[in-house]
């Protein structure tokens, strides 16, 4: 299998095994998707900061797997969490596919959307 392959599968793997704990229905898929279309750091930088916001119950092993693949990647040094210094919603220059520029268009959307009912939940 190939290194880019390897790296696909492991974040797959740890996006579908941790999804019961993501605010959407199929980010796990959804993640995993981003690498079949060869965004393999967004899916990553996605996976991370879930991962991270929803305080997933990580393995040992499966923190030095984030950290070796955020390495592989170019992902900045510093602990596991730390995504890319590019903030998701400023993503979409970054993108290849027409289909995920769309597909960013609608997540970032929908985070604006939680954010919003979020602090409306917090405020009053």
């Amino acid at each position: 299998m190939a290194a880019a392959e390897e790296r696909n599968a492991a974040i797959g793997a740890l996006a579908r095994k941790y999804e019961h704990l993501f605010p959407y229905d199929h980010h796990g898929d959804f993640i995993a998707g981003l690498c079949e279309h060869g965004e393999s750091e967004l899916a990553l930088d996605i996976l991370i900061g879930n991962l991270h916001d929803w305080d997933a119950p990580l393995e040992p092993g499966e923190i030095a797997r984030i950290i070796e693949l955020k390495r592989d990647l170019g992902f900045p040094e510093g602990p596991w969490w730390l995504q890319l210094p590019v903030p998701f919603i400023d993503l979409e220059p970054h993108l290849h596919d027409p289909a995920l520029v769309n597909l960013h268009a609608l997540l970032t959307a929908l985070l604006e959307a939680r954010r919003a009912e979020n602090d409306w939940e917090h405020s009053g």
